[in-house]
């Protein structure tokens, strides 16, 4: 018997083929060969396999989105007949690292006049399956903010981190639309950005 998968290593959402090969190398016919491998969920049977002779399967398997970089599925294939006992044979792929870096941006209130004080929010999530650190956002309005500051030892995997930036619109802003531009970077990935748009209007009071 033969397991044998046609990636070592593959990212999250990769499709892998495995390919199972059972060989007869009796001069007897074996009868009722069963197969099962719980991880890409087969469950086989062969009613009948002639003596010398062999049959292949090929199986796809998608790598799990949420794999952690560097982990290992290692796949296990049990088979057994009326004729053989239980054997196992195994073939392992690994999860390579795959950085991902999401970030949202609102303002609210969006609307506002000269002198007021609106609010920003910002949350970035990381989206991969490696941890990031550190992670900076620079934003040429609100300044520069890590938040590493709110999550110890960087932003870990499926987690993300807010912040929440009061801003006063200054008493000499013209009105109009201010578009304000965030950027977050990562040492683990690219720089990303995301758009708030606070309309400015004119103070009622000239």
């Amino acid at each position: 018997m033969e397991k044998t998968v046609d990636k070592p290593s593959a990212k999250p959402g990769d499709q892998v083929l495995y390919r199972i090969v059972i060989i007869n190398d009796s001069d007897v016919d074996v009868t009722n060969v069963r197969f099962i491998d719980t991880i890409i969920r087969i469950r086989e049977i062969v009613t009948l396999l002639p003596a010398r002779a062999r049959i292949e399967f090929v199986f796809p398997f998608i790598i799990p989105t949420n794999a952690g970089a560097g982990s290992e599925i290692v796949n296990t294939l049990l088979i057994f007949s009326d004729q053989t006992p239980p054997q196992r044979v195994t073939a392992t792929v690994k999860v390579l690292p795959v950085p991902g870096l999401a970030v949202k941006k609102n303002v609210s209130p969006s609307v506002a006049t000269p002198g007021e004080t609106v609010t920003f929010f910002i949350e970035v999530a990381n989206t991969g399956n490696v941890p990031l650190s550190p992670v900076t956002i620079d934003d040429p309005i609100l300044g520069r903010f890590n938040i590493v500051q709110l999550r110890s030892g960087g932003l870990a995997t499926g987690v993300s981190g807010s912040l929440s930036i009061p801003f006063k619109i200054p008493e000499a802003a013209n009105e109009g639309i201010i578009r304000n531009e965030t950027i977050v970077t990562s040492d683990q990935t690219g720089p990303i950005s995301a758009f708030a748009d606070l309309t400015v209007l004119p103070d009622e009071e000239e």
